[in-house]
């Protein structure tokens, strides 16, 4: 029994050339009796004459007993991929292919050459062998070298020709297509990604082309191509390879806008009293667990000032290396919070960006006396994505792991800054509007526990920094005056605000 194949062209007002096509199309198949054969031509949605010429196509082709023709019309324009999508789904047969509307492959041997490849692969695509692109201007051949690098990095796509029109599949292929989301210029980039995460075999033939001078893509058809292939990344890209990405994408963009720091960098302000405050502990002189500086509390900074003075002395590149290392681990955590919290490994992507862009305008990258901040950051984003990570966590010995290193960082959060108190904020919100279905649903009594905790702990620190304020010079000159009703004050000021 003859093997069957489905061939579907998809059209958007191509009303000035779909009829010749077609004509040429079914008069070539017509010769090819060793297999049935279905053409389905695809509207997408036209607002010319092209469903007309389609018809008038229809009406005046000669039947015969091993081909059929199909016209499926879309209401209304869905992109490329929608229409392909369309046309398979409209045909059951051995195998599919698709073909741009202007014929511009040499379709006559590169489907017999599709055809006989297919004996041996789930798919075969086709790669232009004119890829120096002649006619094309210079911006056309820029950007299909971009896409091609974009398609490299983001999906591991190697195929030199990714987006060329000529593409043919078993059925057993069939339902991975049907399953496509993307429905316009990156149907093809999503088809082969998911082909290739589904291990399916895939081969690229050479075929012969002709560029007829004229592209239904516009500019904002390629920015959106690039956006649809973060979006199929997204999707198919694996959590290894999105964490991979997101370290590398951290360091590279800390080292390239904030390396100079390093070397540019310099003391001034407080950070000769840090240095001095550093000495002391180094030298002994005081105790980094119970030293304060002045009101200030912080036996983390004690600690770090303590053991780079030790390390470093006074050679300030030190110094600025960690802090920009600081803001880089800060920016990683972010992404992978909002990764979480979003679902989307692209939002965090994003998100991580975004923050380390604003180290531009943050003051511990350039001020070394102000890398209490970065840390106190550091200390927090870790103690919530902790928490984040034990809700995640199904067994009961996999959530206490996760809940002590939670603490931990909160318990060190606050003994670097007082920033630190917004910390159970941070928590509540979380479990309030994205949590909330899971904080309760198992080991009631060990989330009960990890709060009483948070609150306890803050609570306590809230006293002790109360008491530690009433000595500071602020308060004994009169400055200040520290008042709790002070705090029924807050609400009122919301409103003016808002």
């Amino acid at each position: 029994m003859n093997s069957s194949c489905t061939i579907v062209i998809p059209c958007f007002n191509e009303s000035e050339n779909i009829e010749d096509s077609l004509q040429s199309m079914w008069k070539y198949l017509k010769e090819k009796k060793d297999r049935t054969w279905v053409l389905v031509c695809v509207d997408d949605g036209s607002t010319d004459d092209t469903a007309q010429c389609i018809r008038h196509f229809e009406c005046s082709i000669e039947p015969a007993n091993h081909m059929r023709f199909l016209f499926v019309r879309l209401p209304c324009n869905q992109g490329k991929g929608a229409a392909i999508q369309a046309g398979v789904r409209a045909s059951n047969t051995d195998m599919y292919g698709y073909i741009d509307a202007d014929l511009s492959i040499a379709y006559s041997d590169a489907i017999l050459h599709a055809l006989s490849e297919m004996k041996t692969h789930d798919i075969v695509i086709a790669q232009r062998d004119t890829l120096s692109h002649r006619g094309y201007t210079v911006c056309r051949r820029v950007g299909s070298q971009v896409f091609r690098s974009v398609t490299t990095f983001f999906l591991g796509l190697a195929y030199k020709d990714v987006q060329c029109g000529f593409k043919f599949f078993s059925h057993t292929v069939k339902p991975l297509v049907l399953s496509i989301k993307q429905s316009r210029f990156a149907f093809d980039v999503e088809f082969l990604a998911r082909a290739k995460k589904d291990t399916r075999s895939i081969k690229e033939i050479i075929v012969g082309w002709r560029h007829h001078g004229h592209s239904a893509v516009r500019f904002q058809d390629a920015i959106r191509y690039m956006l649809d292939v973060l979006l199929v990344a997204d999707a198919v890209q694996t959590k290894r390879w999105w964490y991979s990405v997101y370290g590398i994408t951290s360091v590279f963009v800390c080292a390239i806008l904030f390396g100079h720091l390093v070397w540019n960098g310099f003391f001034f302000s407080d950070d000769f009293t840090w240095l001095w405050y550093g000495k002391q502990i180094y030298e002994g002189t005081i105790h980094p667990l119970t030293a304060h500086m002045s009101t200030f509390f912080s036996p983390v900074m004690n600690m770090f000032y303590g053991s780079m003075f030790w390390v470093f002395g006074v050679w300030s590149p030190a110094y600025f290396l960690f802090g920009l290392g600081v803001h880089g681990i800060v920016s990683l955590l972010v992404g992978l919070l909002t990764r979480i919290v979003s679902k989307s490994f692209l939002v965090g992507w994003v998100a991580l960006i975004l923050f380390v862009l604003a180290g531009g305008g943050y003051e511990p990258l350039y001020w070394v006396g102000a890398n209490m901040h970065s840390i106190a950051t550091l200390f927090i984003a870790g103690s919530v994505l902790a928490a984040v990570y034990a809700f995640q966590e199904d067994r009961i010995s996999a959530r206490i792991p996760w809940f002590i290193l939670s603490v931990s960082s909160f318990l060190l959060a606050l003994g670097t800054k007082e920033i630190a108190i917004v910390t159970p904020g941070i928590f509540f919100f979380l479990m309030i509007f994205h949590f909330r279905k899971r904080v309760w649903k198992q080991y009631a009594w060990l989330t009960i526990l990890y709060g009483c905790t948070i609150i306890g702990v803050s609570l306590l620190y809230l006293w002790y920094q109360y008491m530690w304020q009433q000595g500071s010079v602020w308060i004994t000159s009169g400055t200040f005056h520290i008042d709790p009703r002070m705090l029924l004050r807050i609400p009122l000021g919301i409103f003016l605000i808002v």
